[in-house]
C-alpha cells in the first residue's frame, strides 16, 4: 500500500475503526463491522490492509456477488492488491 493511501486513510486509522481493526490485527483475530453500506466495507477493508501491511491478508466478506466485483473495484482503485474468490452457488 502506497505512503500516499496510507496518509488519505490517516483520519480513518486514527479513529475507533482503525484502533478496532489494529487490535484485532495485533492478536490476529477477526472484526466484523455489520450494517455498513455503500463504500465503508472497502474503506474499513483498505484500513485493515494498511494496518495489516506485511502481517497478514484481509478477507471482505459481503452477501452479493455484485457487492464482491463492487469491493474489489472499489479496493483496486485505492491501491489494495484484491482478489475475488469464486461465488458460492447455493440452490
Amino acid at each position: 500500500m502506497s505512503a500516499t493511501l496510507r496518509d488519505a486513510l490517516k483520519p480513518l486509522l486514527d479513529g475507533p475503526i482503525g484502533a478496532i481493526v489494529g487490535q484485532a490485527i495485533e492478536r490476529r483475530g477477526t472484526t466484523a463491522v455489520e450494517g455498513s453500506a455503500g463504500s465503508l466495507p472497502s474503506l474499513v477493508a483498505c484500513a485493515a490492509a494498511a494496518c495489516a501491511d506485511a502481517k497478514g491478508c484481509v478477507l471482505l466478506v459481503v452477501a452479493h456477488l455484485d457487492e464482491a466485483d463492487d469491493a474489489v473495484e472499489e479496493l483496486r482503485s485505492l491501491g489494495v492488491e484484491a482478489v475475488p474468490f469464486p461465488a458460492i452457488e447455493v440452490l
